[in-house]
């Protein structure tokens, strides 16, 4: 009898060893969006089967990294038809798009090519849409952005809308950040508060006029960055305004207060600030030590968040240096829950020296502080975390 030769061959064991072509979609989808856009259409070349792979990608990332891929490859001039064939091509659902482009890139497609794959994406399932224009002139965007009603994320930078009268806000919307956007016939006011949900807001570089009652609506808000410029019809504000729109945000967690291109007065009436006992993060930019005014708000806030956790504050440049005054009355701060604080670019006031010594006093957990008279770009993204 002649022996069986049970050596497998080699392309059954190709066959066995790809174990992971075989996996669930499910499966490969979660280790495809791990990847950057880029990336995962590389994955074609490691089969025939992973050429059919990469359509069920839900999250598309055409950033810097990816122009630079498609420069390095020398296709940077299909940056637009690349980006129509590869949407054209994928069967399943589109959850996340994100679309960076500067003039290099706009140079290659144009506002009609983005357009169209909003108006696609309207109809895929879209969770987060971020489109982040870096050009001379605003993006003007179709409407058809309004009737995502399934939204849960929208980021736009330097971009046109215009929302037609069948508007109804977005009533999934959690996180909201536009920067240098141009909303037409409608107040920004009335624009958030028809989104109910908001949990997170990013309002630190809009120029629009805001009601300090627009703010008080949105009462599941738990992170708020907030140039308090912006206020309606003047840049001249008051503590109690800004409590006044914090006191029904009971759920806010962390805070970003931007003191930049305003100026807060003493109020004509005492204000009363309510607690904020979910407060864990506080960050003030532009803070001058000068003003007793807004020194007093500081500790005001301060006493008002027992359970902050973190605070970083940046002082405001000023030209001409004035020491301040110890006329802030620091002993109410009582005890506090900090472990960490961040001052920066402190120029040696009285107010400053009392404010740092008043919270290694008021903060028995504190773990760690940092001190320093330079102006590190301190507060990226995360703002401190």
């Amino acid at each position: 009898m002649e022996g069986v030769d049970e050596t497998p061959k080699a392309s059954q064991v190709a066959l066995e060893e790809d174990v992971i072509s075989s996996m669930p979609d499910i499966v490969m989808n979660n280790i495809l969006d791990r990847l950057p856009t880029q990336e995962a259409v590389r994955t074609a070349i490691l089969s025939k089967d992973w050429r059919y792979k990469r359509k069920i990608l839900s999250q598309l990332v055409f950033d810097e990294n990816f122009y630079g891929f498609l420069q390095a490859t020398k296709n940077e001039r299909y940056y637009g038809k690349i980006i129509s064939s590869l949407m054209h091509h994928l069967k399943g659902s589109i959850k996340k798009f994100v679309l960076c482009i500067d003039d290099k890139c706009y140079s290659v497609m144009d506002a009609e090519d983005i357009n169209k794959w909003i108006i696609y994406l309207t109809e895929n399932g879209l969770k987060q849409l971020t489109i982040k224009y870096l050009g001379e002139k605003p993006l003007r965007l179709t409407s058809h952005i309004f009737s995502y009603l399934e939204l849960t994320h929208l980021e736009l930078q330097n971009c046109e809308l215009a929302p037609g009268t069948d508007y109804c806000g977005f009533p999934n919307l959690l996180g909201l950040n536009l920067i240098w956007v141009d909303i037409e016939t409608y107040k920004c006011g009335e624009f958030l508060t028809r989104c109910p949900n908001l949990e997170r807001l990013d309002f630190s570089s809009w120029n629009y006029d805001i009601y300090e009652t627009d703010i008080a609506k949105l009462v599941n808000l738990k992170k708020l960055l907030w140039q308090l410029g912006t206020f309606k019809n003047t840049k001249i504000i008051t503590s109690s305004r800004i409590f006044v729109a914090m006191g029904c945000l009971t759920k806010l967690s962390e805070l970003s207060l931007f003191f930049f291109k305003c100026q807060l007065l003493e109020d004509a009436r005492r204000s009363v600030p309510k607690s904020f006992p979910c407060l864990k993060k506080l960050n003030l930019l532009g803070i001058d030590f000068s003003s007793k005014t807004m020194v007093s708000f500081v500790v005001e806030l301060l006493c008002a968040s027992p359970n902050v956790l973190s605070l970083k504050i940046k002082t405001a440049f000023k030209d001409a240096f004035q020491p301040g005054s110890s006329e802030v009355d620091y002993g109410k701060m009582g005890q506090l829950q900090l472990r960490n604080v961040g001052l920066y670019s402190i120029r040696g006031s009285k107010n400053e020296e009392c404010m740092i010594k008043s919270l290694l006093a008021c903060s028995p957990l504190l773990k760690k502080i940092v001190i320093t008279a330079d102006t590190p770009e301190v507060f990226g993204d995360d703002h401190g975390d």
